[in-house]
């Protein structure tokens, strides 16, 4: 119950915020899904640390740098908004841009899986490829895992 009422809270500070000239969707649905999808790795025993919710205009990309260490497992997980984004794609590079992973398959949840060979900055680029007719942006949420070395654990 207190689950419900802190998206309803936070969903009306959001809508809040935004100018009333855009159009409005709620990040709602995409919110539940991220945390839902949190549950379910902290339970696993994966660790998030880092979780985010962005808007996005079709073909855009946007990416975030994030430090990374040898050895540690990581998963990378992208997810559109279901509303407008109807296709999310993902890729990993290094300081040196050079790609180390990426997840380009025609869906709405994108998932990379790196062990990096040494510490390091990482990009993680994130792009709208697809969304609904007519629709020129949509939400997506992005969340990287670190998981346990040593046992086996998938990414959901």
């Amino acid at each position: 119950m207190l689950k419900k009422l802190f998206l309803v809270i936070l969903s009306i500070f959001l809508g809040a915020a935004v100018a009333p000239m855009y159009a409005q969707i709620s990040c709602l649905n995409l919110l539940t899904t991220l945390q839902d999808s949190a549950t379910n790795i902290e339970e696993s025993g994966g660790q998030i640390l880092f979780m985010q919710i962005d808007n996005i205009e079709l073909k855009e990309e946007k990416s975030i740098v994030y430090k990374l260490k040898a050895g540690a497992k990581y998963g990378i997980i992208a997810v559109g908004d279901n509303e407008r984004i109807t296709n999310i794609d993902l890729s990993i590079a290094d300081d040196k841009a050079y790609k180390v992973g990426e997840d380009k398959k025609t869906a709405n949840f994108a998932r990379i899986k790196v062990q990096p060979k040494y510490d390091g900055l990482f990009v993680i680029h994130v792009i709208a490829s697809n969304t609904i007719e007519k629709s020129k942006d949509g939400f997506f949420g992005l969340l990287i895992v670190r998981y346990p070395q040593a046992e086996k654990t998938r990414i959901d």
